[in-house]
């Protein structure tokens, strides 16, 4: 492998715990800005509370503000907050809205913005069990500031069809269960989940957000299922202080169906204990004119991250990443293609049924970190590069590079034993496998390698003999042996 895509690998890591370190600061103690009450507007046409038709056909004398079984109406450009909330006769704002809903009443929002301008002030809390839904799907906004938080709950509620604009978070739980749907986040942040929080978030969108789209920490959950993720970082400030779902602190995240396209940080990021599983989800580009040093999937800490049928695509950086020790990074029957790395492993790495594709080296794997590897198809400009004790375990796996396959200076590498041969595949345009720098013998039984090539008979095997270095072969190689080191086919 050449030195300048040593380099590059080594930058990219640098880069990424700087990016990291910067989010985790910027996260680090989110408050709230305390809400003060604006001027009620003028009762225009307040009029008496008369008694209005229930919106769902029920009696008449139904009256929000006194009836649990009524509803409650807003409007922007028809309401006033004098008005008794019904159908005919909204308030106006969200807060008075808020405000007049109890438990088990849904506050329908008509089209408009729901703004500073409109007599709103944040924070809003919603009463547990309260249904906030647009009375058209996406024709009610709310609009914020990019140092408030939109919405708090501290008990259950839904939301439905509404869209939050430009807040440091659009809603905050602590405690109690939310459930979105149809959703959508522009700009700023999306959801804060602390404490015994709990989320179900369906077809939630997030565009051009400014800060983390779901962050889940405490002991707080997520469930999200459809919906996307989409940005497009603007600058490299915008690589270290964006993150599509950051799940920390013991939190837990399950994540289905969900597009990614081209975040900064990490599109999932996994740390400090969190239990996140990621599955037929995408991450995909095009590749941007900012270079962010990143991954797509990534665990630090001793969080643990499975990735089951994703697709990682057309991206600058790593498509996932171990990054300490104790992080344990699981990927199943998922595609990593054209991306500057595929994985980055610091720490506990199994890769099971996979396709993996890069245009550098496809798998980095640091100093003392552990990787699994099998049935999986390694494709790219550089196999597999594995660093001081390093180990790596190879099993019914496919090496087709154009440059070298292994690169093993002086690691721990099971490439087959006679009670478990390898069944892997190597063909590489350089040399399909490197040993150097005092490696213990390599364990390379049940292989097939380029035919006819260094001894291979013509279907690419070897007969049971150990090969010792120094050896100088012609490219393209099956093997070349630095002094000191040998091969035990």
């Amino acid at each position: 492998m050449s030195s300048l895509g040593r380099n590059y690998l080594r930058y990219s890591h640098l880069a990424f715990l700087v990016a990291y370190s910067g989010l985790v600061a910027a996260l680090d103690g989110c408050g709230s800005s305390d809400a003060q009450p604006s001027n009620r507007p003028p009762a225009e046409d307040a009029g008496a509370p008369d008694a209005q038709p229930a919106p769902d056909g029920g009696p008449r004398g139904c009256l929000p503000r006194t009836d649990t079984a009524c509803d409650v109406f807003a409007s922007p450009a028809q309401g006033n907050d004098a008005n008794p909330g019904t159908r005919e006769r909204p308030v106006k704002t969200l807060k008075e809205a808020l405000a007049i809903a109890k438990k088990g009443q849904t506050v329908y929002l008509g089209d408009g913005t729901y703004d500073a301008a409109n007599g709103e002030v944040w924070p809003q809390k919603i009463a547990d069990g309260v249904t906030l839904e647009a009375l058209a799907q996406g024709s009610a906004q709310i609009a914020g500031a990019p140092q408030a938080s939109g919405l708090e709950l501290t008990g259950s509620a839904q939301l439905r069809g509404v869209v939050f604009r430009a807040f440091k978070e659009a809603v905050r739980a602590t405690a109690g269960t939310l459930r979105a749907t149809d959703v959508r986040i522009e700009g700023g942040g999306g959801f804060q989940l602390a404490d015994t929080a709990k989320a179900y978030l369906h077809s939630v969108t997030f565009e051009e957000i400014t800060g983390v789209g779901v962050h889940v920490l405490g002991h707080a959950e997520l469930e999200m299922n459809g919906g996307g993720i989409h940005v497009t970082p603007r600058g490299t400030g915008d690589c270290m202080n964006l993150a599509g779902v950051f799940v920390t602190q013991l939190g837990k995240a399950t994540i289905s169906g969900v597009s990614f396209s081209m975040l900064g940080v990490a599109s999932v990021l996994a740390a400090a204990g969190a239990a996140v599983n990621v599955s037929n989800s995408t991450f995909a580009g095009p590749i941007p004119s900012v270079f962010c040093a990143s991954s797509q999937i990534t665990v630090a800490g001793s969080a643990t991250l499975t990735a089951d049928s994703v697709r990682v695509t057309n991206l600058s950086g790593f498509g996932a990443m171990a990054m300490d020790p104790s992080s344990n990074l699981t990927i199943r029957r998922s595609t990593i293609e054209n991306t500057t790395g595929a994985i980055h492993n610091t720490g506990q790495l199994t890769v099971e049924e996979s396709f993996l594709e890069a245009r550098l080296t496809t798998i980095w794997l640091k100093e003392n970190s552990v990787a699994t590897i099998s049935n999986t198809r390694i494709h790219g400009s550089s196999g597999v590069h594995t660093e001081y004790n390093a180990s790596l375990t190879l099993r019914k796996s496919e090496i087709q590079v154009t440059g070298s396959g292994v690169w093993i200076p002086r690691a721990n590498v099971d490439l087959g034993t006679v009670d478990d041969p390898g069944e892997n595949s190597f063909l590489a345009g350089e040399t399909a496998l490197w040993i150097g720098y005092g490696t213990p013998t390599v364990q390379a039984v049940g292989n097939r390698w380029r035919p006819n090539v260094q001894g291979a008979d013509v279907f690419g095997s070897y007969d049971a003999q150990l090969v010792q270095g120094p050896t100088s072969p012609a490219k393209p190689s099956n093997f070349d042996l630095q002094a000191n080191c040998s091969i035990q086919f």
